[in-house]
């Protein structure tokens, strides 16, 4: 209540030339830090290996304008096969006694993991073949995965600050949709990663990418994946974007994005 206050007073302070509505969203972001998809999860669950592991799938939420100024929004699950010949699971598909057949992805192998997914949204889109997310607000997580946000334009960014002030990914509390929105409990381990695209005449696309885990953790047992006792979580969360403009002295605009997504329990294999 004491921060809340503060908060509060922060806003209102009359000695502060900063105009309001940045001082409201500065407020709001403050409010909001313990939502932020960056902290660590050992720090919010100890005595556990379950958390040692590294997930053997990738979510990429692949963003880019086509032609016609509308959005290309895409989900692609990528799976990380022992042998290239094998099928992807799918939806619905448990593999629990086959998890041999995917192996975990280490956070230093990911960008050869992206680079391939980038190419297969730029190209054939068969490889893995995508999924359509309408318009970002039912977003359905059955799997313990990367979760993967690629916006795929030159002067459209993910807002990059030093990550453990400003991450680009706010978990809200409010109800959504008639949906009430859990704090942030699951989703972890935030990082921006750089990346090369290879284009025609020996150039490169320049870009970044942000990934985090979410790790399908209960919100009532506070360890271990989400079970039957909370089936299903839903989550409310911004993605901030930074624009940058025509007129390079200019400071770029920042644009949100509000997507919403629901982890449904318990998580099957792989």
């Amino acid at each position: 209540m004491n921060e809340l206050i503060a908060d509060i007073l922060e806003v209102l302070d009359p000695q502060d030339r900063t105009p309001f509505w940045k001082r409201l969203f500065r407020s709001e972001r403050a409010f909001l830090a313990s939502q932020y998809a960056i902290g660590n999860i050992h720090d919010e669950v100890q005595g556990t290996r379950y958390f040692e592991r590294r997930p053997r799938v990738i979510y990429f939420y692949y963003l880019k304008f086509n032609q016609d100024g509308s959005l290309t929004a895409h989900e692609y699950r990528y799976f990380n096969k022992a042998d290239p010949k094998t099928p992807d699971p799918g939806p619905e598909d448990d593999i629990d006694d086959k998890t041999d057949l995917f192996l975990p992805i280490e956070f230093k192998d990911l960008d050869g993991h992206i680079l391939k997914l980038v190419e297969n949204a730029r190209g054939s889109q068969t490889k893995p073949a995508h999924y359509s997310v309408g318009n970002f607000q039912e977003l359905l997580w059955k799997r313990r995965c990367y979760f993967v946000i690629f916006f795929d334009e030159d002067n459209w960014n993910l807002y990059r600050r030093p990550i453990d002030k400003d991450p680009p990914i706010i978990f809200l509390t409010k109800k959504k949709n008639g949906k009430p929105s859990l704090p942030n409990h699951t989703f972890y381990d935030g990082k921006f990663r750089d990346i090369k695209i290879p284009i025609p005449d020996e150039k490169f696309d320049n870009r970044s990418y942000f990934v985090f885990i979410n790790y399908m953790k209960s919100s009532k047992t506070g360890e271990l994946e989400i079970g039957y006792d909370d089936r299903e979580q839903y989550f409310n969360f911004n993605i901030l974007i930074e624009v940058h403009m025509k007129d390079q002295n200019r400071t770029p605009l920042l644009v949100i994005f509000d997507p919403g997504g629901t982890n449904m329990g318990p998580p099957l294999s792989p």
